[in-house]
């Protein structure tokens, strides 16, 4: 049966192969841990089972948890790695100065940021806490 898998696909064959020889090593240990610890019983069949059973599923489950701990590692130093990377790409195309100007990445003024007006006077012009004139096409946020 497996020579017939190789023979449709080899590489699905390769993979089964591993698989199987995994399975008989992680066998091959568990049979070596329980005789040497004398955990099997002479004529007691489904007891022994139980117990090369037990161990396998320990073995089992210790490999997957280090492939997935090096694997969470591995995704956190990436992304680690991409943030610092990508730190000095990201540009700042406006900046902001203390009396609420705001300027692009030339030095040009773009508007004026101001959540809320903050004074009103008789003719309707909105200012600011810093008494700067706020028009209505230059405020941007």
């Amino acid at each position: 049966m497996f020579l017939s898998l190789l023979s449709i696909n080899v590489v699905f064959g390769a993979y089964t192969a591993a698989l199987i020889f995994l399975e008989i090593a992680i066998f091959l240990l568990v049979a070596k841990i329980a005789i040497s610890g004398n955990k099997l019983v002479e004529n007691n069949v489904f007891n022994n089972i139980l117990i090369i059973d037990f161990y396998k599923y320990a073995i089992i489950m210790i490999i997957a948890l280090i492939i997935l701990t090096i694997l969470i590692y591995l995704i956190y130093f990436m992304c680690l790695l991409l943030g610092a990377c990508c730190k000095g790409m990201t540009s700042h195309p406006s900046s902001v100065d203390d009396k609420g100007n705001v300027y692009d990445q030339y030095g040009d003024k773009l508007g004026h940021y101001s959540k809320k007006p903050k004074f009103f006077d008789s003719a309707g012009n909105v200012y600011d806490k810093h008494h700067n004139k706020i028009e209505p096409d230059c405020q941007i946020f």
